[in-house]
């Protein structure tokens, strides 16, 4: 039978919606630069603060810096005539609205790339510590073919 591969639970990462993004304004009048705040999850009582950087380069399609990472977001029609901005994950091409960063780990992806569980699935998980699943995590991107 082969083996499981496990999944990884959110309360490890560094998680970031693109709805915040937009709330604090970084896609209005051509983009914008600014520090967004972020949970960390060391220390659920403070917040991390995540350099961001937004460019509108046409009609729907805007280019986004995190921490250094170049990933791009794209919009549909929302609601009065508003736009819905999502991201494309780098590592599935799949638009998304929120991506994670497990502890130990430099990019962003969606979910399903970093194999994100719900709390409720993850019982392997329960009281891991953050560099447990960030050694995990290497073994399983030098698995993938990537690298740690």
């Amino acid at each position: 039978m082969p083996e499981q591969v496990r999944r990884i639970p959110a309360y490890v990462c560094f998680a970031l919606e693109v709805r915040h993004l937009v709330s604090a304004g970084l896609f209005d009048d051509g983009g914008r630069r600014d520090y967004v705040p972020i949970p960390d999850p060391r220390d659920v009582s403070r917040d991390e603060r995540l350099p961001v950087d937004v460019r509108i380069i046409g009609p729907g399609k805007a280019i986004v810096v995190l921490d250094g990472q170049v990933v791009e977001a794209v919009s549909r029609p929302g609601l009065n005539g508003r736009e819905f901005w999502e991201f494309v994950c780098p590592g599935c091409r799949r638009a998304c609205r929120k991506f994670y960063r497990p502890l130990g780990v430099d990019g962003f992806k969606c979910g399903e790339c970093w194999r994100i569980a719900r709390p409720s699935r993850s019982p392997r998980w329960r009281g891991a510590t953050g560099e447990e699943v960030a050694r995990h995590l290497a073994r399983a991107l030098v698995e993938m073919g990537g690298r740690p």
